[in-house]
């Protein structure tokens, strides 16, 4: 994995992913103009008006994205003598990827998880549960702390918390929308008259999901955490401890209490686990895979067990 490649192709992605809501607000602000309004001309003015809110909405969206998914996941920061390994795992590896110390927090929960987000690595935050900081210890916390520093050093995590707060809530408001609508209390009139605006408006909600769970389909695919599990393997010397790390989280079985279908893409292992209203788009690699890749590298390696290759900060260093 070349993390300077990984890094444009992250930042491509955010690009696409920030200006795909206000590209898609002006589509279908066209197309209500068209239906609204008797010229094109009231058409497109239609169509900018809505694309220019979009445009205000995305850019205080992904401003407070950060925080709000903070609040979503329910974290508070770690206090300075709590968690004292995982703080000095996160300084450690944080200093060989060239990584300005990030914000730590905690959620307090028994299922073991981790997330990072942020828009940009001097500003970036990882998030632990309780129950991660105290099923792993030693070399398995250090491996999960590795794999989280490695999305945030790619931009990875920039593109998470875009689709995070700009793109995964359509789908979750369309079915919402959908699912709690009702007729009963309108006329047999008033119902022909509503229902032909409320089929344009279910038609417009129904494209605006699909497309966002194209987006999310096309550029958060699974093979990113196989890459990061291979990065943070060489990062720690130790892919057997990953291995362990991310069987141990899968072994506890049990789904996070606060997890939220939105920011469910972020966190190392599905929130959701054992669930029934989990998220419907599936975006997370199998632990099995996951797991006998690293153990792979393991049998690979000259003694078994450590890698001789450490990834240089000039290499894998933020720019």
């Amino acid at each position: 994995m070349n993390i300077r490649k990984a890094r444009a192709a992250n930042k491509a992605a955010a690009a696409a992913v920030f200006v795909a809501p206000t590209t898609s607000f002006l589509v279908i602000g066209f197309a209500v103009g068209r239906v609204t309004t008797d010229t094109p001309q009231g058409a497109l003015a239609v169509a900018v008006l809505i694309a220019l809110g979009a445009a205000i909405a995305s850019c205080l969206a992904s401003i407070g994205g950060p925080l709000l998914i903070l609040r979503i996941a329910g974290a508070r920061p770690l206090r300075q003598n709590e968690a004292p390994e995982f703080q000095q795992a996160v300084v450690e590896f944080g200093h060989l990827l060239g990584l300005s110390p990030p914000a730590l927090f905690v959620v307090e929960d028994l299922a073991p998880n981790a997330f990072s987000v942020g828009l940009i690595p001097s500003q970036a935050s990882i998030v632990v549960t309780s129950g991660l900081l105290r099923r792993l210890r030693g070399r398995e916390l250090q491996a999960v702390v590795a794999q989280r520093l490695v999305l945030v050093s790619d931009y990875s995590m920039l593109l998470g918390t875009l689709l995070g707060v700009l793109v995964c809530p359509i789908p979750l408001l369309a079915d919402g929308w959908r699912g709690t609508h009702s007729y009963e209390l309108l006329t047999t009139r008033d119902y022909l008259l509503v229902s032909d605006v409320m089929g344009w408006l279910m038609l417009i909600a129904w494209m605006a999901a699909a497309l966002c769970l194209r987006i999310v389909r096309t550029v958060w695919r699974p093979e990113r955490e196989y890459a990061a599990d291979d990065v943070a393997a060489h990062l720690t010397g130790d892919p057997l401890g990953l291995a362990d790390a991310l069987e141990s989280i899968a072994g506890a079985s049990r789904p996070l209490a606060r997890a939220n279908r939105g920011i469910a893409h972020l966190f190392i292992t599905n929130p959701f686990e054992g669930r029934a209203d989990g998220p419907s788009l599936n975006t997370y690699a199998p632990i099995s895979r996951r797991t006998q890749l690293l153990r792979a590298m393991s049998i690979e390696a000259p003694d078994g067990r450590r890698l001789r290759r450490r990834p240089s900060n000039d290499h894998w260093g933020v720019t």
